[in-house]
């Protein structure tokens, strides 16, 4: 299995049927190990036992996936709102890591947001990667929520 540890809106290519190809296996790791995590991944989009250098495994490209999904959900990068003159955090990565680490920090989603996403996204992000699906579960959840009104926006 392959982790690939970077996954984030601007490693996804759509094609024109709109079909989704990851892309930018750069820092991919067949294994994750706590000593192989050292320049893994973009800070929004890290899980936090990559952020701690802990063991990992594919549950940490779920925990990113859920951060994209939240993009998808918001059309807005995560932690955006947290741009404020108070904290600033986006431009000072050591405190979002703090707040994504220490308190729970998840990215927001906004007030349409079908429910069964919510839930997803919700599952995706826990800061226990035991709680998170695996991939197989994801689509499977996302198959049964094809019935919802999933894109509201136009992008």
């Amino acid at each position: 299995m392959v982790l690939h540890r970077d996954v984030k809106s601007r490693n996804v290519l759509l094609s024109s049927s709109l079909d989704a190809k990851l892309c930018d296996f750069g820092i991919s790791r067949r294994k994750c190990s706590g000593n192989a995590t050292a320049a893994a991944g973009t800070l929004s989009w890290t899980a936090p036992e990559l952020l701690l250098g802990e063991e990992c495994s594919e549950k940490v490209d779920i925990y990113s996936l859920g951060v994209l999904l939240s993009e998808l959900d918001t059309c807005t990068l995560p932690y955006h709102d947290l741009n404020s003159l108070s904290e600033r955090l986006v431009q000072h990565p050591l405190r979002l890591m703090r707040r994504i680490i220490d308190d729970g920090l998840r990215p927001q989603l906004s007030s349409d947001c079908p429910l069964p996403i919510t839930h997803l996204i919700a599952a995706c992000v826990s800061r226990n990667p035991k709680l998170r699906p695996s991939a197989a579960d994801v689509g499977a959840w996302l198959v049964s929520a094809r019935g919802e009104r999933l894109l509201r926006k136009k992008l």
